[in-house]
């Protein structure tokens, strides 16, 4: 079963092109790197030094991850 994480990676370059416009967003999803847990789950973590920002990497699964759970509510709104 595909997790969150796995769906918005897949996705992530063709429907969100606006990324590359946001500077603070795009370093925090480079210092984003992925793990996978004992139950399967990807994760995202931190690449290499806690000091590094993965914050907006989080708010944006976060909010990928409301719009899948509630996609045809979002859709029936529009």
């Amino acid at each position: 079963m595909l997790t969150y994480l796995s769906r918005f990676a897949t996705t992530f370059a063709a429907k969100f092109p606006f990324i590359s416009k946001d500077p603070i967003l795009k370093w925090c999803l480079t210092n984003t790197g992925i793990q996978t847990d004992r139950n399967g789950n990807i994760v995202p973590v931190k690449n290499q030094s806690p000091k590094q920002r993965i914050d907006g990497t989080a708010a944006l699964l976060d909010c990928y991850v409301g719009l899948y759970e509630h996609y045809n509510e979002f859709t029936g709104a529009i």
